[in-house]
């Protein structure tokens, strides 16, 4: 519910979910709890926003930027393996904190077989782009490419567009 809370389009159905998942919130704890803490958060922000409530969803935003830090680094610390979570986690620092600290915090906490993930590649590509490290994010383009060997699928153009755009 959760996710498709966040993905919807319908302000009327996220309002309803968001009703939902409050009641249910008692009933999880641990790390899905923390997960569930910032989802829950990023929808009331986003309910915020599209009822034009700006410093309401601005003040909000923040809260939960702020608790996704904290609460997704628990759960990567607690579950290494877990490369969903690491991921957004990586997006949440990138925008708080900016490129370098979430470039080194792949580097931190990436496994040698997460490094390979294609979101991670393309993701450290961009990141490297935004520090004007061109050699650094073209190596990241070139591996992403190697790697998935498909000419046809978007993320190694997209990768290779937000680099030459910003060269």
């Amino acid at each position: 519910k959760s996710v498709l809370a966040r993905v919807t389009t319908d302000l009327e159905e996220r309002l309803e979910l968001y009703t939902e998942l409050e009641e249910e919130l008692p009933s999880f704890s641990g790390p899905e709890r923390a997960i569930l803490d910032v989802y829950i958060g990023l929808v009331e922000y986003t309910n915020l926003r599209e009822q034009n409530q700006t410093e309401a969803a601005g003040n909000r935003l923040y809260e939960v930027l702020d608790l996704a830090k904290i609460n997704f680094g628990e759960v990567i610390r607690a579950f290494p393996e877990e490369i969903y979570i690491k991921c957004e986690y990586i997006e949440i620092l990138h925008a708080v904190e900016g490129p370098a600290l979430a470039l080194d915090s792949i580097n931190l906490l990436s496994t040698p077989e997460q490094m390979n993930n294609p979101f991670l590649l393309g993701y450290r590509s961009a990141l490297l782009t935004e520090l004007e490290d061109y050699e650094g994010a073209m190596e990241m383009a070139l591996r992403l490419e190697r790697q998935l060997d498909n000419a046809a699928l978007p993320k190694t153009h997209t990768v290779y567009a937000n680099l030459y755009f910003d060269m």
